[in-house]
């Protein structure tokens, strides 16, 4: 008797879960630790003298990727996510304030330092060392105006004003004009990103492209394909081609997304394998040859074929989309069906391997004698029929 038969496979919810926690767990350290190279890197480039409230912002990413990988790896996930978003917009506005705003401003550093050297009055000295205070250059920059007339207020102030008073309204003005020039330096620094968004984009996609490389060690063709899309999107940016390029965080967010499908999916392929073969050893078969996986009617399967010293024989194709075939093979009498059902059984009770939606593909039942019709089977039957 032979019987082959078709369903779908599913490993249990607690062990499918811990497998989805590691795989997120390994790519989130594999783009923290990209990003944290990309921060030292940043660092010794002197960054936090052009643009220290960015670097402090990725510092903060960085540190919170860090505290949630173990105990809460898709909240750092989540964390890199967003830090993808931002690193890769830092180097060129670094590299804006540097040629607009860090030349001037520091000529005026120099004036001011030569200035306080030749005062005398304690008012002014305070002014320098409030507005000293001030580190992002941009900022600086677009309050300088606004200082300077403050500076004069006080450089003309009556004598009759307390320096208290004189202090506190240096303090209240310079709050007030470091307010507003934020909000202007945060405006130009947002439309220098805008002019630099090509350069942004063609970065996020070569560090993605890097990091998903990685991956084609376990499924070599899918996440292949999923480069080639990320390559050809890179060459039309390089090329001038018209692309949105909003819509390229949404393409690098999918491939990251079909990237961690992929895996799991081989993941929890290669998991089942290992349980049919368990299943298969325990119950007195030996594996032929070796496992191998191969291409069968534009399909990707895994094939297990196991035998018996007495020649009855078990085959399994198990292919990424949760279908898994098995076929057993040289049989007499119903040994075939009891075969059948400890496999099953020892699958679902033992490895915890849901089966679902059975149904069989081929009978060819044990018959009476060698001159017998074969016996009806909803298979055989709508064979006939066909």
């Amino acid at each position: 008797m032979s019987r082959a038969s078709v369903t779908r496979y599913e490993i249990e919810a607690a062990r499918r879960r811990q497998m989805h926690l590691t795989r997120v767990r390994e790519t989130t350290v594999r783009f923290y630790e990209k990003y944290q190279n990309m921060y030292n890197q940043m660092v010794l480039d002197g960054f936090q003298d052009l643009v220290p409230s960015e670097l402090q912002k990725v510092k903060g990413y960085l540190s919170e990727i860090e505290r949630n990988l173990d105990a809460n790896p898709e909240a750092a996930r989540g964390s890199s996510f967003e830090l993808g978003e931002f690193i890769n917009s830092v180097r060129p506005l670094a590299r804006a304030a540097e040629q607009e705003m860090v030349s001037k401003q520091r000529l005026r550093m120099q004036q001011m330092k030569e200035e306080m050297a030749k005062l005398e009055q304690e008012t002014t000295k305070y002014y320098y060392d409030v507005v000293g205070r001030i580190s992002d250059p941009v900022i600086q920059d677009f309050a300088f105006e606004d200082l300077q007339v403050l500076k004069k207020e006080i450089e003309t102030e009556k004598s009759a004003q307390s320096i208290h008073s004189i202090k506190q309204k240096i303090d209240k003005r310079v709050s007030e004009i470091c307010v507003k020039a934020e909000q202007k330096a945060n405006e130009w620094k947002e439309r220098k990103k805008t002019e630099a968004a090509q350069e942004i984009q063609l970065s996020k996609l070569e560090t993605n492209i890097e990091l998903i490389s990685a991956d084609k060690k376990e499924s070599e063709a899918e996440i292949q394909a999923i480069l080639d899309s990320l390559q050809k999107t890179k060459q039309q940016i390089q090329s001038g081609s018209a692309v949105n390029l909003e819509d390229v965080s949404e393409l690098i967010q999918e491939a990251i997304e079909n990237a961690e499908n992929k895996v799991m999916d081989e993941r929890i392929r290669k998991e089942t394998v290992k349980m049919i073969v368990k299943s298969l050893q325990e119950q007195g078969f030996v594996i032929q040859g070796k496992v191998s996986r191969s291409t069968e009617n534009n399909e990707d399967v895994v094939k297990i074929l196991a035998r018996k010293p007495s020649g009855k024989q078990a085959l399994c194709k198990v292919n990424l989309t949760g279908d898994f075939m098995y076929k057993f093979d040289h049989y007499e009498g119903q040994a075939c069906r009891e075969d059948e059902q400890l496999f099953k059984d020892k699958l679902t009770e033992i490895y915890g391997i849901k089966l679902t939606d059975e149904r069989v593909i081929w009978e060819n039942p044990e018959r009476i004698s060698k001159n017998s019709k074969p016996i009806d089977t909803p298979a055989s039957v709508e064979r006939r029929n066909r």
